[in-house]
């Protein structure tokens, strides 16, 4: 009985904390659409996919996508901001779908471990 129990609340906080990740995830990505689109880009229905993990990027990979946002982003400014330093090893990452007039549009995100900043992005 009380191994039962026992799981049941393990059971419960993982997925308690992993709905709490998720909804950090699609704020933050939400805020980044919204400083970063060019001032005619006009996006909405957004649908998030479920965060996941990663482990596989290296630096090189995600400034080689930051130059490419850089040079010759579709729907974003060319003078997007990324937080300071190295990204974590781990990353999560979520992929969102929204509709620009009736273009339907996805884009790939990649957010550090603690969730407080976006490390890199592609326009899929």
């Amino acid at each position: 009985m009380i191994k039962s129990l026992s799981i049941t609340i393990v059971s419960l906080v993982l997925l308690l904390t992993s709905c709490g990740q998720q909804h950090e995830a699609e704020a933050l990505v939400e805020d980044f659409m919204d400083k970063n689109m060019k001032d005619e880009v006009s996006i909405n229905a957004r649908r998030f996919t479920d965060i996941d993990s990663t482990f596989l990027l290296t630096n090189d990979v995600i400034q080689k996508m930051r130059n490419k946002a850089a040079n010759g982003g579709q729907r974003y400014k060319k003078s997007i901001k990324y937080a300071d330093g190295n990204p974590t090893r781990k990353l999560f990452i979520t992929r969102v779908k929204y509709y620009v007039d009736t273009l339907e549009c996805s884009d790939t995100y990649y957010l550090n471990a603690d969730l407080t900043h976006i490390v890199a992005f592609k326009e899929n």
